[in-house]
């Protein structure tokens, strides 16, 4: 296929309230057929940055432009997805991808995104984490659930020193309280009592401990 003219900016033009510009181009066409117009949206710093004007461009040039938007337009629906809640980095990447967006641009959009403010991954997490304690759970189980949603060590282990002053055993002891009242005088259960604390996520000393103080306190002792 050969080409016959070279790709042209026809017109930038600032969008909304200035934080977009809209760009036109005219792409080559093979040759007898009209060159292909193609609408790309560019963030304002993207265009500083890359200094776009109307004017003839490289083939280069162009498909430097028509990244930029992929980039742009990645980036504006990963800001969509963080209105409807929080996000880690990881998992909004996953999430751009899954919607068909390139993942070296979803990745790119994410980092972006972080960046600017709009990810906390830190304070993401810990609201998360707070989410998991009222549910009941123990810190394995948490731990468990941030690394499900893509959250890197580094938060991972701000959340696990913020919980640091938690009661693990007490909590345990709450939960096994409200969902079995006591604990059951047959070994298989007790058993069972202990593998669906396990599942939440408590440390098997915490249940033990949490069990004692249980049967002690119905004792009397």
């Amino acid at each position: 296929m050969e080409f016959h003219q070279l790709p042209t900016v026809l017109s930038v033009t600032p969008e909304g309230e200035g934080e977009t510009v809209a760009v036109v181009l005219a792409l080559p066409s093979a040759e007898g057929k009209a060159p292909k117009r193609v609408r790309i949206c560019l963030l304002t710093e993207q265009y500083a940055d890359l200094a776009v004007q109307a004017e003839k461009i490289s083939l280069e040039r162009a498909q430097e432009l028509l990244e930029a938007g992929k980039l742009c337009a990645a980036i504006q629906r990963g800001i969509g997805m963080l209105a409807y809640g929080n996000q880690s980095v990881r998992r909004l990447a996953y999430k751009l991808t899954a919607k068909g967006v390139e993942r070296a641009i979803a990745e790119t959009a994410a980092a972006y995104l972080a960046a600017k403010g709009y990810i906390r991954e830190t304070d993401t997490a810990l609201l998360r984490a707070r989410e998991g304690l009222r549910k009941g759970w123990g810190l394995m189980r948490i731990r468990e659930d941030l690394r499900a949603h893509g959250f890197d060590a580094e938060a991972i282990e701000a959340v696990a020193e913020d919980l640091s002053e938690v009661d693990f055993t007490e909590n345990c002891e709450a939960v096994i309280r409200k969902r079995y009242g006591d604990i059951p005088a047959e070994r298989p259960e007790r058993q069972k009592l202990t593998a669906a604390m396990l599942r939440l996520g408590y440390e098997p000393e915490e249940i033990r401990e949490a069990m004692r103080r249980i049967v002690r306190e119905k004792s009397g002792t």
